[in-house]
């Protein structure tokens, strides 16, 4: 893969036009007095660098809200000079890169501050960790290349800190029930869209993480640092982390753990602050601020001051004490400072155990699977995205020029079996720099050493993007670039149709568009034979005669086909050759939904954004938010299908008036803790939880209490659904879908007027944690369902189909659940 450079806008001046000010003088307040806006945080990052030669600043981009994202790069001038070959030098190091290393060669300290915006700390930090980094001896500003990022989420830290100010009185009341301690839905923690951004590095749905990426890249740091704040009740945390540690975290990372953290004691210890190590901190999941970068070859850490936006300025804890926001300023600066020490004092050692990580990737990659191979068959939009996504994690991948037998494991199969290599198919090599993350992206078993972790178990892509997949032992190396095998679209001279076949994500985004452009578009509910092709259930038609009012139709609408990753065919005839014509009953006219998505308190504001974001980012259709709080004054009969997101609703009076939305004819689509507000015994709906037996085995012991409620827990872990393909919400899946499952919830399968369109099958678990209990209640039991009540229905998702934004194959399934299958049991005939 070709590394496509990322061009700085930096400003960096020498002239000493002021004299440097601190942070305190700068602002006109010490800092931890109060919040420092986003805005103010930024001009004074720009004063330093107006007045210093020593600062560099890297503006990388711009949050949804549009506030700069930028990096502040600190070293001697000399250093500074040549930052774009500091950065080169390490990708040649890690092999992505060609060429020798030439010039200046220092470490790369990388200090990330404020990812959670309610965690507003650690800008505050940034700021003073600037001014003192400038002070800095000078053989270690001339030995190290330090990267500050002072907020990586500067839309959740400004909701937060503006929703503070107004909140707070002239003095701070350290009362914990006082307004300026709670502060409204939905927090500061997630980004614009409601999305963690420290659950988001290897998925990169958000911008700011894309764009943070692209920079990080650049310069490949030897040290990343992410910083945090936890519970007020907690007193601080640093390494080394508490297991489970991933099987890929190396020898070198768990020293340099052990060595940073006996350097935090000591500065801990000598000021009788409060911490602890080996706790709660894990390194399994991939996607962390910390595993990530580490899979990147750095020194990776995680540092949590107990505060978070509970703390506010100052705050009376349980034990009577009172927690400030100086106090917890005081803790991260040291650790910072902590950090540059430590990595100054080992610094030869990060350049060479950086170099050896990548070595030993390219040389020898861990594992038993040395290519994995990504079959041609698979439809075009979800090849076309799940390739953009290796792009992003710098995993390289090509082709063969001949076709190859091989044996491994199908991932889509679930079982070892043989299969052909073709030209066509992409093929990924273990052998090179991002070995262990691609190991870590495609294993169907994670290694558990300890299932007390908090949060997934398993994110295995080929089960997310539902890709036919193979995993050998063989060691195969692709020799060429991969090309696309773009299929001929023949054009007949007389055009009836254009027929789409309705196989992933990029179909529903054509849906999308030609609804909205005043296309009207049918699918087929049956699957037919047409031009000697195979088009399945679900497959959309465009035709000339529901077209008549598109200007040049013929054109216009091939215009837009080709901008979609489709397959599509342009039919000369009504008549197929095999199945239902394309002018029979089985072809449904599409009317374009009118959707709602209710928001607001007690509602999962990421389960709202990822649904917001989905329908912003992904199938550009519009959606209209509806907070809660004003529920009684909503008129539903605006809209056609409402959507509730995951939340606690029974605090919320929305039943009457929801169940009287479906006798009207709407339609819900409950996720996750949502459904289980139609599960009640009120005649209206058949959902029923099914009871599990959760009675122990033994009177509980106290010191094992929390090892024995794992026997019912289910870690994020990847479960076989069997989808009913014939039923619309189905259509365009394969008849073995693979699902995320966190809940503990378990749901009977429908009756009477329900149809239960995808079930958990006996041995459901394919990947990550579920305990013993768990592992027996999921079985047989609801994954995803539909019922109907008076002239609507109400949809069932057991699961987040839309997990992170990077379940790729649960994004179908939920839009086929909005556009597809209305009003089902009026289009029954006799005899059907």
């Amino acid at each position: 893969m070709k590394h496509t450079l990322f061009v700085f806008y930096c400003l960096s001046l020498s002239v000493e036009a002021q004299v440097l000010l601190s942070p305190a003088q700068f602002l006109g307040y010490e800092l931890g007095d109060r919040f420092t806006y986003h805005h103010y945080t930024i001009n004074y990052f720009e004063h330093v660098a107006q007045n210093s030669d020593k600062v560099q600043l890297i503006y990388y981009g711009k949050s949804y809200e549009q506030r700069p994202l930028l990096v502040a790069a600190v070293s001697s001038p000399k250093n500074l000079k040549h930052l774009n070959q500091i950065g080169k030098n390490n990708r040649i190091r890690a092999g992505l890169d060609s060429g020798t290393i030439q010039g200046v060669s220092v470490p790369i300290i990388w200090l990330g501050y404020n990812i959670h915006g309610d965690e507003a700390v650690s800008t505050e930090v940034a700021m003073q960790f600037l001014y003192e980094a400038l002070q800095l001896p000078a053989s270690y500003l001339d030995s190290l290349l330090i990267i500050i990022d002072p907020c990586l989420n500067p839309d959740g830290r400004e909701r937060y800190v503006q929703w503070y100010q107004r909140a707070i009185g002239r003095f701070p009341n350290v009362y914990p029930s006082a307004w300026e301690h709670y502060q409204p839905w939905p927090g500061g923690r997630f980004n614009h869209y409601g999305i963690d951004l420290n659950r988001d590095w290897a998925w990169q749905s958000q911008v700011e993480t894309e764009s943070r990426m692209k920079i990080y890249r650049q310069f490949m740091p030897q040290v990343y640092c992410d910083f945090h704040e936890m519970g007020p009740e907690f007193s601080y945390y640093f390494a080394p982390a508490a297991q489970p540690y991933h099987e890929l975290i190396h020898r070198w990372h768990l020293i340099f753990q052990d060595s940073l953290g006996k350097a935090n004691a000591q500065v801990f210890d000598q000021k009788k602050w409060l911490y602890f190590t080996k706790e709660i901190y894990d390194l399994l999941y991939p996607a962390y601020g910390e595993t990530y970068p580490i899979l990147h070859g750095a020194t990776a850490f995680t540092f949590e001051q107990g505060g978070g936006g509970k703390a506010g300025i100052a705050l009376r804890t349980s034990e009577g004490d009172t927690l400030t926001l100086k106090d917890r300023i005081a803790h991260h600066l040291a650790v910072s400072h902590s950090v540059i020490q430590t990595s100054f004092r080992l610094k030869h050692k990060l350049l060479q155990e950086f170099e050896n990580y990548f070595k030993r990737s390219i040389q020898s990659p861990e594992g038993i699977y040395k290519t994995y191979v990504i079959k041609a068959e698979n439809s075009p939009d979800r090849l076309r995205t799940f390739l953009a996504l290796l792009d992003k994690q710098q995993i390289q991948y090509g082709r063969v020029t001949s076709s190859i037998k091989a044996n491994g494991y199908a991932y889509h199969r679930l079982q070892q079996e043989n299969f052909e290599i073709t030209p066509y198919d992409v093929v990924i090599s273990a052998y090179q720099p991002m070995s262990n993350l691609l190991k870590v992206l495609f294993e169907h078993q994670t290694i558990l050493k300890d299932s007390q972790t908090y949060d997934l178990t398993a994110w295995t892509l080929p089960y997310a993007f539902g890709l036919q997949c193979y995993a050998t032992s063989q060691r195969i190396n692709p020799s060429l670039s991969y090309v696309s095998n773009a299929d001929t679209v023949l054009f007949p001279s007389n055009v009836y149709a254009f027929a789409v076949a309705w196989q992933d994500l990029g179909a529903a985004k054509l849906l999308s568009h030609l609804l909205q452009k005043g296309f009207r578009v049918r699918y087929a509910e049956k699957p037919f034979v047409a031009n000697n092709q195979l088009f399945g259930e679900g497959s959309l038609l465009i035709t000339a005669y529901d077209n008549r009012h598109i200007l040049d139709f013929e054109n216009t609408t091939l215009f837009i086909l080709k901008k979609y990753y489709v397959k599509f065919s342009v039919l000369a005839s009504g008549l197929v050759q095999e199945g239902k014509d394309i002018g029979s009953r089985f072809s449904r006219l599409i009317q374009p939904p009118k959707i709602a998505l209710l928001i607001g308190e007690h509602i999962n504001p990421t389960a709202v954004g990822e649904i917001w974001h989905f329908f912003d980012y992904e199938i550009e259709y519009p959606i209209t938010l509806l907070e809660n709080m004003f529920w009684e004054y909503y008129d539903l009969d605006d809209f056609d299908v409402l959507i509730l997101p995951s939340g606690n609703y029974q605090r919320l009076k929305t039943e009457t008036k929801l169940m009287e939305f479906v006798e009207h004819g709407g339609r819900i689509i409950a996720l996750e803790n949502a459904v289980s507000l139609f599960a009640k015994k009120n005649g209206k709906t058949t959902l029923q939880i099914k009871e599990v037996n959760s009675s122990p085995d033994s009177l509980p012991i106290f010191g094992k209490l929390s090892a024995r409620n794992q026997s019912n827990n289910i870690a994020g872990a990847i479960c076989q659904v069997l989808i009913d393909t014939t039923h619309p919400i189905g259509f365009g899946l394969s008849r073995r879908y693979f699902s995320l499952k966190s809940s503990e919830t378990y749901y009977q399968y429908l009756e009477k007027q329900g149809f239960n369109v995808g079930i958990y099958p006996t041995n459901a678990i394919v990947n990550g944690f579920a305990g013993t209990n768990a592992r027996k209640s999921i079985e047989k039991t609801l994954a995803l369902g539909i019922e109907s009540y008076g002239k609507g229905s109400i949809v069932y998702f057991t699961d987040n189909p839309l997990m992170r934004l990077f379940w790729y194959n649960g994004k179908l399934l939920f839009f086929n659940s909005l556009f597809l299958g209305y009003n089902l049991r009026y289009h029954r005939t006799a005899g059907e």
